[in-house]
């Protein structure tokens, strides 16, 4: 990851930049949080406690260079819901008791009836993946990750991320042919 840093972690005590990454940032870091503990306001405790986390970190670490803000703030949240199901012993949820509880999964408009049931397959057959794939397929694919933040947010090397994005694809391709 050469290059300039994006911003240092003093920029993010400017209260405009501060409220710009919660307007940029807020929504997606909720969802990715609450399919992870079910609940609305977990979900919401949570997600303070990111900007929290962010707020302290830039105040303790000013000259910092962030490379990846959208890495450090979901590292962040990742981190952050670790804590609050050791603490709370908060669940994992599936799908079903997610849908149970209202959350609604976007389709893409429903397709034609055999591409839906192919999404049904895959949604279906990424619930039997361990969590670390599911979590990096998510990423990449549904959160719309460069490989380089998931690399950023794992603190390994854009290498090492490939790589284990090409494992868990694979392992979903050979999940998908014996399912």
């Amino acid at each position: 990851m050469e290059g300039k840093p994006i911003i240092y972690a003093s920029d993010i005590l400017d209260l405009d930049v501060f409220e710009r990454l919660y307007r940029e940032y807020g929504q997606r870091l909720y969802r990715f949080i609450w399919l992870r503990v079910g609940q609305r306001e977990d979900a919401e405790d949570i997600l303070a406690t990111v900007f929290v986390r962010l707020w302290e970190f830039s105040e303790k670490y000013p000259q910092t260079p962030i490379r990846s803000v959208n890495a450090l703030l979901y590292r962040i949240a990742r981190n952050a819901v670790i804590d609050a199901r050791r603490k709370r012993k908060i669940p994992l949820l599936s799908m079903e008791e997610l849908s149970a509880q209202g959350m609604e999964f976007e389709d893409a408009a429903q397709p034609d009836p055999r591409v839906s049931s192919e999404i049904s397959l895959v949604r279906e057959v990424m619930r039997s993946l361990q969590s670390a794939e599911y979590e990096i397929i998510e990423l990449r694919f549904v959160e719309g990750f460069k490989v380089a933040d998931i690399a950023a947010l794992y603190g390994i090397s854009e290498n090492s991320a490939a790589v284990r994005i090409h494992r868990a694809m694979k392992g979903l391709k050979k999940l998908m042919k014996t399912g």
